[in-house]
């Protein structure tokens, strides 16, 4: 009984281990998109300030800025979710493996 549900519970870490893996490649996936998110609003910054123009064109490139922060603020809120996604996939990581430990300690007591 303790080997069978030893042997469900390894199998169970293997793919909460997997699914740790998976959310923390998203999770550098989106810090690399914010970042890049981060230096075209610093770039489209800069160039706003060297450049003057017409009246239209400041227009223009002050709602290009605020869409490209609106796109850094929506990327900021996909980290905080991924981020929390990790810390789940982590916790149950941990659960599982203080129940392997637990079986293991039943085991030999036996």
């Amino acid at each position: 009984m303790v080997a069978d549900n030893e042997l469900e519970l390894k199998i169970y870490r293997e793919k909460v281990f997997h699914e740790l893996k998976r959310r923390a490649e998203a999770l550098r996936g989106v810090e690399g998109r914010l970042a890049e998110a981060q230096c075209e609003i610093d770039s489209a910054t800069r160039a706003s300030r060297t450049i003057s123009g017409t009246t239209a064109r400041i227009q223009i490139e002050n709602a290009h800025r605020a869409k490209l922060r609106a796109a850094l603020k929506a990327l900021e809120g996909e980290r905080t979710e991924a981020k929390a996604d990790l810390e789940r996939a982590e916790q149950r990581l941990k659960e599982v493996d203080q129940r392997l430990d637990e079986l293991l300690k039943e085991g030999q007591e036996v």
